[in-house]
């Protein structure tokens, strides 16, 4: 009879070991899908973020291709004679003034210069020689602006 309460209780603890063991393996299972759908999570965090890059990236070079086009656009009377009257010099002007303001806004000073090349390679007298005299004062404006070695 002893040996008979004993088996059965060495069997209710097998049962019981048995239990907390299926119990364990379940929560397991459900940590490893936790963690593999956090994993998922990150990585389209990850793919996301790098997306967002991309467009910020080609959003940057499309507007750099269009500051770059508009700096080097030839100037606006460049197949007139190269004399050109106080009125047209005055919009010229006014215009060279305004691209110099948002050059000087540009805080990377690398890019500032780019830029600033770009704008005197632009109005350079050798490029336009039909507006070789109005080119020449351009120039002279850009290099009151920003010096001769800038």
């Amino acid at each position: 009879l002893q040996a008979d309460t004993a088996a059965r209780e060495e069997e209710k603890t097998k049962a019981a070991l048995r239990a907390e063991i299926a119990a364990e393996e379940d929560r397991l299972v459900q940590i490893r899908r936790e963690r593999e759908m956090e994993e998922m999570r990150v990585e389209q965090a990850r793919m996301e973020r790098e997306r967002a890059l991309r467009r910020k990236e080609r959003a940057q070079s499309q507007a750099d291709e269009l500051d770059r086009r508009r700096f080097m656009q030839p100037p606006s009377n460049s197949g007139q004679v190269a004399r050109a009257d106080s009125a047209e010099w005055s919009a010229i002007e006014m215009e060279v003034k305004e691209q110099v303001r948002s050059l000087k806004a540009i805080h990377d000073v690398g890019e500032r210069k780019k830029r600033v090349a770009m704008l005197r390679l632009r109005w350079h007298p050798d490029k336009n020689p039909m507006l070789k005299t109005l080119a020449g004062e351009v120039t002279k404006l850009l290099n009151n602006e920003f010096g001769e070695g800038f």
